[in-house]
């Protein structure tokens, strides 16, 4: 099993990781700036507090905290919209990132080869997850009802910070690993 990005040449490898890289910055600074719009009252942490409030009454203790200032759902709705476009970004940025990992670390054995490559596809996983995640939270902010996409927005959100959580520990760990000799 290999992942797509691994089949990158090795001279456009390195201009693919840093273009990525960029895109990745640039767009994290946006969602960043959209998200510090709506942390308010049982929403301190942002978005973050919505995907990971678990119940219905959690959930619509932020949905009535936003309610309460004018034009704060538009925020929401507008952080969520521009999510999609982050998914995608963030999703292309990590797995080309731990595809490029999995390669190095490809040199130290087949296991290490192995675990990169199972931990880059779960990088295209993490988005989608983030998609259903934030389906379940339009839902809810479109007064839809918070039951039971609370329980849904927190499910996603749970797989999805395990997926990337995956991610940059290769990072790390590859990082960490000394280049074989040649």
């Amino acid at each position: 099993m290999t992942h797509p990005f691994e089949r990158i040449p090795e001279p456009m490898r390195r201009r693919v990781v840093l273009w990525s890289l960029a895109l990745l910055a640039v767009a994290t600074v946006g969602i960043g700036y959209v998200d510090t719009r709506y942390r308010v009252g049982p929403a301190a942490h942002g978005i973050v507090a919505l995907e990971l409030a678990g119940t219905p009454a959690a959930a619509q203790s932020i949905l009535d905290a936003w309610s309460e200032h004018i034009g704060m759902n538009l925020w929401v709705a507008f952080g969520l919209g521009y999510d999609y476009l982050y998914l995608v970004v963030y999703g292309v940025a990590f797995s080309v990132f731990c595809a490029a990992m999995t390669t190095r670390l490809a040199a130290r054995g087949d296991g290490f080869a192995r675990v990169g490559r199972v931990v880059t596809w779960l990088q295209l996983v993490a988005p989608l997850c983030d998609a259903v995640e934030n389906g379940a939270m339009l839902a809810m902010l479109t007064r839809a009802g918070t039951n039971p996409y609370a329980q849904v927005a927190t499910g996603f959100a749970l797989v999805k910070f395990a997926c990337l959580a995956a991610g940059l520990s290769l990072l790390v760990f590859g990082a960490l690993v000394p280049k074989r000799a040649s």
